[in-house]
């Protein structure tokens, strides 16, 4: 059975495992699909923060289906390292809820540093409300998105990146 993965025993009862990413494609089908957005960026490179590996197998996708590289770190602190290092990146999408340092201090933190400034900063988050996109602006973010709008995560970093292409 493909929704399968396998079988375990937990507590003493055999258990079965399932896969997460055959149930997003049978109730969801075109979630992998590259999106219909004319003019996607190709070449770049966009370092992904999420301290969830399930969060980064899901948006992973949706940032690799544009064309870019994905650059994938489980902490701002990571994040940070790995651009201290030298890696070169083109954008940050990083998720706002985050244990040790959250995503709104990430992006304040680049944004002070004259050596990533520039760099543009989508906050992915479960809470979209007025007041926390008001909050994600206010921090630097470019956009503030909830965490699985497929679409709209698409949409904005064909904007972020290539802003003179869009209507």
């Amino acid at each position: 059975r493909p929704e399968a993965i396998g079988s375990a025993l937990v507590n003493g009862k055999p258990v079965e495992l399932l896969n997460a990413s055959y149930f997003v494609g049978e109730t969801a089908g075109t979630w992998f699909s590259p999106p219909s957005v004319a003019n996607r960026p190709r070449g770049r490179r966009v370092l992904m923060v999420d301290d969830s590996p399930f969060f980064r197998g899901l948006v992973g996708p949706i940032i690799r289906s544009c064309g870019l590289e994905v650059l994938a770190t489980g902490s701002a602190e990571e994040a940070l390292a790995r651009l201290e290092a030298g890696e070169r990146v083109d954008l940050v999408i990083t998720d706002i809820e985050m244990p040790g340092m959250d995503g709104y201090e990430l992006c304040r933190t680049l944004k002070r540093d004259p050596r990533w400034a520039h760099l543009p900063v989508i906050g992915l988050s479960g809470h979209a409300g007025a007041e926390d996109v008001e909050r994600g602006l206010a921090a630097g973010f470019v956009r503030h998105l909830p965490k699985l709008a497929r679409d709209d995560i698409s949409r904005a970093i064909t904007e972020v990146l290539q802003p003179e292409t869009c209507a």
